[in-house]
């Protein structure tokens, strides 16, 4: 786990701002294209 991602989830909701929201959504995004590389290595 990534630090950025342990500090954004120990702030409270409100304080979200709309940056890290777009980092939380490129976490996703990397993690969602690292599990196709992995299936795409089974294949």
């Amino acid at each position: 786990m990534k630090i950025s991602q342990i500090s954004i989830f120990k702030l409270p909701k409100k304080h979200l701002n709309a940056y890290q929201q777009i980092m939380l959504l490129e976490n996703l995004t990397s993690l969602l294209s690292n599990g196709f590389t992995l299936l795409e290595c089974f294949n």
